[in-house]
């Protein structure tokens, strides 16, 4: 510490170079890539559901329905879920997917951190009574969302496809299917922190009157702290290399469910 009182604070961080990111731009944009879609791979007894974005709510949850229907009619025991390109939005669209796959009470987030200034009561007037800091934790039974019961609720194997593109909302998606056990996670480390800032407010700078958006809160995913300064590591890390053609990580996917049912097979038979 400086005679200052100035700290100095060194932070890891997941490279990602302009020349990987406009790749990863042109690999998720260029094809015009549904927000979200199912695909049934009959050979190896698999759903897949590439999820690339949380928006539009009301479509989401009536896929849902449909999607999990038919794969409870086809009795498919393994299901991908691919949120490689996601870069976040809505996490409600989170809860309602983990209503379909989790098996234990759950929650996205730990605790939240709001820090109430003027201009944060001035756009939240339900602060007005509040001053400084508020932490809030959402880690309790009452507040915990229930899953769907067995008989809507997918009861196989779940697999979590990650990238260093899977931010926000998908992020902390990511962050609560590791923290319960939810299915496995496979590719490569999420982009984003299990602790990051959101619910901005607007205002301007006091000399140069420029609009700014400024976060006033500090969010906390399930099972992390100050000290997680990472994202959420994949219990298989596998690259996803955009240069080439061929799915690195869905293969290696699709190659380790058919180990799994193999070995299953030949326990059952012993």
């Amino acid at each position: 510490m400086s005679e200052h009182n100035e700290k100095t604070h060194t932070f890891k961080i997941i490279p990602v170079s302009m020349e990987q990111y406009l790749q990863h731009f042109e690999f998720s944009f260029s094809k015009g890539a549904e927000p979200f879609s199912l695909e049934i791979i009959d050979s190896a007894d698999v759903a897949l559901i590439e999820f690339n974005s949380f928006e539009g709510r009301d479509q989401f949850q009536l896929f849902l329905k449909n999607s999990f229907e038919q794969i409870r009619e086809q009795g498919i025991q393994n299901l991908i879920i691919d949120i490689r390109k996601n870069g976040g939005g809505n996490s409600n669209l989170g809860d309602d997917l983990l209503k379909y796959i989790s098996d234990v009470p759950f929650t996205q987030y730990g605790d939240i951190l709001t820090k109430v200034s003027k201009e944060v009561k001035e756009q939240y007037p339900s602060y007005e009574q509040e001053d400084g800091y508020i932490i809030s934790s959402i880690y309790e039974d009452r507040k915990l969302i229930k899953p769907y019961p067995d008989s809507i609720r997918f009861l196989g194997d779940i697999y979590l496809l990650t990238s260093n593109f899977t931010f926000s909302s998908a992020n902390d998606f990511a962050w609560c299917v590791k923290h319960y056990g939810i299915g496995e996670l496979i590719g490569e480390e999420t982009g984003q922190w299990g602790v990051s800032f959101g619910e901005l407010i607007n205002t301007k700078l006091p000399n140069t009157k420029l609009d700014v958006r400024v976060a006033h809160k500090k969010f906390y995913c399930i099972g992390a702290n100050d000290e997680s300064q990472h994202g959420a590591i994949p219990d298989n890390m596998v690259k996803d290399d955009l240069k080439t053609k061929n799915d690195e990580v869905l293969e290696y996917t699709l190659r380790l469910i058919m180990k799994n049912k193999t070995m299953h097979n030949n326990h059952f038979h012993e």
